[in-house]
């Protein structure tokens, strides 16, 4: 059963730029973590091919940005000309609840390092 409902677009668009704003946090904190790690990776393959080891890799997961998913919506929603607009269940979860497979994705990538620190 997929149900609809009307909610002023003022809500919708205040979710999006609070979800947004936590995005670009989070998506800042793990480009710095991934940098640090990158770079204590590097050294420690450093110091293996000097002591001769010849299987040598980086192991990392590229933050990702999706404030561009964010600012398409946002966009969206401020040229809309009516002041309540229909959301189904799926893009409720989308828009509001910050639940989308584009945005799951980044969260889960953009954790992986904020784990190593907290």
């Amino acid at each position: 059963m997929s149900r609809k409902i009307n909610v002023k677009k003022e809500d919708v668009l205040d979710a999006l730029k609070k979800n947004k704003e936590q995005h670009a946090i989070d998506y800042k904190e793990a480009k710095e973590l991934y940098k640090e790690e990158g770079l204590r990776q590097i050294t420690e393959i450093k110091s293996k091919l000097e002591a001769g080891e010849t299987k040598l890799y980086l192991k990392l997961t590229e933050p990702i940005d999706r404030t561009d998913w964010y600012e398409n919506r946002i966009k969206m929603f401020e040229m809309e000309v009516n002041e309540v607009v229909e959301l189904d269940q799926h893009e409720f979860e989308s828009l509001i609840l910050d639940n989308d497979d584009e945005i799951k994705m980044a969260k889960y990538s953009n954790s992986t390092y904020m784990s190593i620190r907290h």
